[in-house]
């Protein structure tokens, strides 16, 4: 990728390894992003076609004031995320709109975008001819728990003839409500990262799903879905517990998005130690008929 002269720059290595430090001093804010370039450096190693960038002002190349990371290869189309600190959101501006290196129509969407950035995200997109509606803005709420709350945490009992484990590829097909465009995400999800899953064993010993939950792309709590028939009876509280005490025993940021709608999955979060610490949205880039 040419960026001579652009007002980014792409980070080397070493420059990513000084921002994630940076980043540390503006959690909660920066958990998205954090954890997204954390979980791209895990896949790279892992996922040949995959290749992630973090691009920076080149002016102020690792400060941790801005950064714009983004991923192809894994989906059909690239997605990002964003982030700046409180007062350099003019110079996210300047850099979304003046950058020659984001090609905008080769985007599927950016995830977890901060309620301060959405707007800018979204005027950005706008004047470049993009959509610019709601259908094109998800609402969520940010949820987190510091590590070392997780940590103190106790898995809850289950009820004799359940037991706890992992999922993994071959369990993809019993996910809902994935859309198009996400699934070959959420596919590698599932075979590369950390899971839960609550089982029922039965007496010929074969093991049924009864509730999941998988760590995303971006680092967080993604997935969590309980069987119809196994709703109301604790198992989502299991495994969102488990998965959350997984994360943080590798020093993840445990965190997750609910939607803003979403009252039964925001008061489970909650149950389970999490805190609401803001909004976020995932911005979809489609183009102007």
């Amino acid at each position: 990728m040419e960026d001579d002269g652009d007002v980014l720059a792409q980070l080397n290595s070493q420059n990513v390894n000084q921002l994630l430090r940076m980043l540390e001093n503006y959690l909660p804010q920066s958990i998205v992003i954090q954890n997204w370039i954390r979980k791209h450096q895990e896949w790279e190693s892992k996922v040949p076609e995959m290749e992630f960038k973090v691009l920076s002002p080149r002016a102020k190349v690792s400060s941790g004031c801005v950064a714009i990371c983004i991923c192809s290869g894994v989906a059909a189309k690239q997605y990002g995320v964003v982030f700046a600190t409180e007062e350099n959101s003019d110079l996210l501006k300047q850099c979304l709109s003046e950058t020659k290196l984001i090609h905008w129509e080769e985007f599927t969407h950016f995830t977890g975008v901060l309620e301060c950035h959405a707007t800018i995200m979204s005027a950005v997109l706008g004047s470049k001819g993009f959509k610019n509606t709601d259908a094109q803005i998800s609402q969520s709420f940010l949820l987190q728990i510091p590590i070392e709350r997780a940590l103190k945490q106790k898995p809850k009992m289950l009820p004799d003839g359940f037991v706890i484990g992992s999922v993994d590829l071959s369990h993809f097909p019993e996910a809902i409500n994935i859309w198009d465009g996400y699934r070959r995400t959420t596919m590698k999800m599932f075979e590369l990262n950390i899971s839960t899953g609550v089982f029922r064993v039965h007496e010929d010993g074969r093991k049924e799903l009864v509730a999941m939950s998988v760590q995303a792309e971006y680092g967080g709590v993604s997935i969590l879905q309980t069987a119809p028939h196994f709703q109301q009876q604790g198992f989502g509280t299991s495994v969102l517990t488990d998965i959350t005490s997984k994360m943080a025993k590798q020093g993840i940021h445990p965190h997750g998005h609910v939607l803003k709608d979403n009252f039964q999955s925001l008061g489970l979060f909650k149950k389970c130690g999490y805190d609401i610490v803001g909004k976020s949205f995932w911005i979809f880039i489609e183009k102007n008929d």
